[in-house]
């Protein structure tokens, strides 16, 4: 599996615990806006994370 190494996407994977979040929340916690969230899970996503 290919690794996913940017600073905002390692924030991103490190912030959900058991509870599961929205994008807004999640963009919230790390404080970026929320259409680079979407970014960055898509591209998580396509690495298999």
């Amino acid at each position: 599996m290919k690794a996913y190494n940017h600073p905002v996407g390692n924030k991103v994977i490190a912030e959900p615990d058991d509870n599961v979040l929205t994008v807004n929340e999640i963009a919230e916690r790390v404080q970026f806006p929320r259409d680079n969230i979407y970014y960055h899970i898509r591209k998580i996503k396509k690495v298999g994370h």
